[in-house]
């Protein structure tokens, strides 16, 4: 499904079946949404995109990630891959250290 010139496409509503598929959809492109947002916040800290032959023997790489539980206004709670970096320098802004709220979303 693609998104053009910031419209939805006209046949939209018929991919869902129920409320339900709706709000599962949105949850999902949320969750996916934040993550890419967390990969770009590690890329920035490291100075690197994953794969990145710049990387190599950088002093720093990446090293998996943990879930976390947040909780959204509008999701309820969520459980989201926090990247990590091997050093344990990297602080996520989008989903601060220690926080477990998001923001209005």
């Amino acid at each position: 499904m693609e998104i053009k010139d910031g419209k939805l496409p006209k046949d939209f509503a018929k991919e869902f079946q129920t409320k339900e598929g709706f709000h599962s959809y949105f949850e999902s492109l949320y969750k996916q949404g934040i993550e890419q947002f967390l990969q770009a916040e590690l890329d920035e800290h490291l100075g690197y995109e994953k794969h990145n032959i710049e990387g190599n023997n950088s002093g720093n790489s990446r090293n998996g990630s943990f879930p976390k539980t947040i909780k959204s206004e509008t999701f309820g709670d969520m459980v989201l891959n926090i990247p990590r970096d091997r050093n344990g320098k990297f602080e996520p802004q989008i989903i601060p250290k220690g926080e477990t709220m998001s923001g209005k979303i």
